[in-house]
């Protein structure tokens, strides 16, 4: 790839399936803007408290399902690896559990 930021391969066993790794250079740039994203998350929610904040994720995450988005895909549910963690707010799977629609 003419960026340097990513790497794309082609697996043995098929040519239809392909691999996109990110380079060393990929990542530096990833965690750069994680962390800009991380900072400016931190200012704009800077009044509300940690309760109010939790309701937000929580009230946000229902819309997410609504819109079909994947549960847990927010930086605030990374585990520290880049890889996201199976943990959507409680109330998000309880209702899409139950059949009530969120």
């Amino acid at each position: 790839m003419r960026s340097k930021l990513a790497a794309c391969w082609s697996a043995a066993t098929t040519r239809s399936t392909v691999a996109l790794h990110l380079t060393g250079r990929g990542r530096s740039l990833l965690e750069r803007a994680l962390a800009l994203a991380h900072d400016f998350e931190r200012e704009l929610l800077a009044d509300l408290s940690p309760r109010e904040r939790e309701q937000l994720l929580e009230l946000l995450q229902r819309i997410g399902l609504r819109l079909g988005l994947l549960p847990g895909v927010h930086a605030a549910h990374q585990d520290g690896d880049g890889a996201g963690a199976e943990c959507a707010p409680q109330g998000a799977q309880r209702g899409r559990e139950s059949g009530d629609g969120g």
